[in-house]
């Protein structure tokens, strides 16, 4: 059977993430890696102001790999199996709350003009998939260091005063999801759930591909 193929599939093959295999198409994983994914329960913890995440995978292992090669060695293809897990783990976990918009973690000003925006990339495909309205309603104002240089207590405090609504965004009201690639301290989810609170969501929740536990 022919596989049509766009030009972004040849210089961006579509493969496993997790072993490397060549798919040819836009699936999860591969069959052989297909198992460990169907072993792998959804895992869900609270933040210190009782908003939910739910992640799909423990950040360890072939996962910890995965996003390892989707963030710093150019694997951005990974996007579209990733949006196909998180699209299936906000079915599985999130089957009664109708959400209004998707949003994310705003990427750093340095990232955003140097690399491609890698949460963004794979929000943006879910809430396609999901059929749900996609905006960045949050800014950083600042850069500092990043949080995987920091220590647990480090990363509480360096998201202080990190993150604003933008000015021009109305979010009262609304179901909001938000999303990033891992939950490690849970610091930058807490900010950022914390803001579009006091801005008046009716619901707040949180999902992530990639977790550590909190007490961590």
């Amino acid at each position: 059977m022919a596989i049509n193929m766009t030009l972004y599939d040849m210089f961006f093959p579509q493969m496993c993430p997790y072993c490397g295999e060549l798919t040819g198409k836009t699936v999860e994983s591969c069959s052989d890696c297909a198992e460990m994914l169907k072993k792998t329960k959804l895992y869900s913890q609270r933040l210190g102001n009782g908003v939910e995440v739910v992640s799909a995978f423990p950040y360890e292992n072939a996962f910890r790999l995965a996003l390892v090669n989707y963030k710093y060695n150019d694997h951005m293809q990974f996007f579209k199996p990733f949006s196909l897990t998180l699209q299936r783990v906000i079915s599985e976990a999130y089957a009664d709350v109708k959400f209004d918009l998707f949003t994310t973690v705003p990427a750093s000003n340095k990232l955003s003009s140097e690399r491609y925006d890698q949460v963004d990339k794979f929000t943006k495909r879910t809430a396609k998939l999901c059929r749900v309205d996609y905006d960045i309603v949050l800014e950083k104002l600042k850069d500092g260091t990043p949080q995987h240089e920091l220590s647990a207590k480090q990363r509480r405090i360096n998201v202080i005063g990190l993150f604003a609504l933008k000015h021009d965004r109305n979010v009262s009201g609304k179901s909001v999801l938000l999303f990033d690639d891992t939950v490690t301290t849970g610091s930058t989810l807490l900010a950022c759930s914390d803001i579009l609170k006091s801005s008046g969501v009716s619901k707040i929740c949180c999902v992530t591909l990639f977790h550590r536990d909190l007490k961590n």
